[in-house]
């Protein structure tokens, strides 16, 4: 019964619909006070907008989805009713309608290998608060907040056949030749915030609640010419499509002051996370 409960919690709320997203984890008065460190893993896509502000012709980018698995290791310092922390790691990188492909909803008239794109792994790094408002008998409140910076990424497409440029500037194409595209998506900003509330139920820690995070990104496509050279080059600023969203988690203790957490975030996309933690 326990574990239909667990499983029946985590699934309310995979289904709100909801960028930097590791995983956030209860409040951590579950811990005793102290230092702790632990690593996690996160699954994370993210759908993203053209930013109202920009007016670049970007091809498909309000298609724009990427894709990422993301390693970490943090470390911590739990107090009564305060925690802070901080850490980093690495994440590969794969777009989906970032690239000027003809089976793109817009085409282009332009062809890019999509087996040709080669994996991108790029480092990133985080911190944060969260803070406990209220501790009951059943129930605890609190909020926290966290930003993150990522590194830009960057990936390759080659095309399957030659692309018209235009090397002269005068609009009309005059070479035809083998080409790369190279994508890359640069970070701005990142952050998220929330409440959370959790309870203590047969032996493990159940939380979630409402968030709300700003993911904003500068996104660029280069076209270069593998014979002459030249290059065409467009730039727009993006935006996570939802700013509203909610995360759901449980806790378990396996060892004495060692926990795992299993954890599902839904904003404008899917984010499941795996975080284990070790108290000192």
């Amino acid at each position: 019964m326990k574990k239909i409960l667990v499983v029946a919690f985590l699934s309310f709320f995979a289904l709100i619909e909801t960028v930097n997203a590791d995983p956030i984890g209860p409040l951590l008065n579950t811990i005793k006070t102290g230092p702790y460190i632990g690593v996690g893993y996160t699954y994370q896509e993210i759908s993203w907008d053209i930013d109202s502000g920009s007016t670049s012709a970007f091809f498909n980018l309000d298609d724009l989805e990427t894709k990422q698995h993301k390693l970490e290791a943090h470390i911590g310092f739990v107090t009564n009713r305060i925690t802070v922390f901080g850490g980093g790691g690495i994440s590969t990188f794969e777009p989906i309608n970032g690239y000027r492909t003809v089976s793109d909803p817009t085409n282009t008239g332009l062809n890019f290998n999509r087996s040709s794109i080669g994996d991108s792994i790029v480092p990133y790094a985080f911190g944060g608060v969260s803070g406990l408002l209220y501790s009951g008998e059943s129930a605890d409140i609190g909020l926290f907040a966290r930003v993150g910076y990522q590194d830009i990424y960057e990936t390759d497409a080659r095309s399957d056949g030659p692309v018209s440029f235009d090397t002269d500037g005068d609009g009309i194409p005059d070479t035809i030749e083998p080409a790369v595209e190279t994508f890359s998506l640069e970070s701005e900003f990142n952050g998220v915030a929330g409440l959370l509330f959790q309870t203590h139920f047969e032996g493990a820690w159940l939380y979630g609640g409402p968030l709300y995070f700003l993911d904003n990104a500068a996104a660029t496509s280069s076209v270069r010419g593998l014979t002459t050279g030249v290059v065409n080059t467009v730039k727009a600023s993006v935006e996570v499509e939802e700013n509203i969203g909610g995360v759901a988690g449980v806790r378990w203790q396996f060892m004495a002051n060692s926990f795992l957490d299993l954890e599902v975030q839904h904003r404008s996309g899917l984010n499941v996370g795996l975080s284990l933690n070790k108290a000192f």
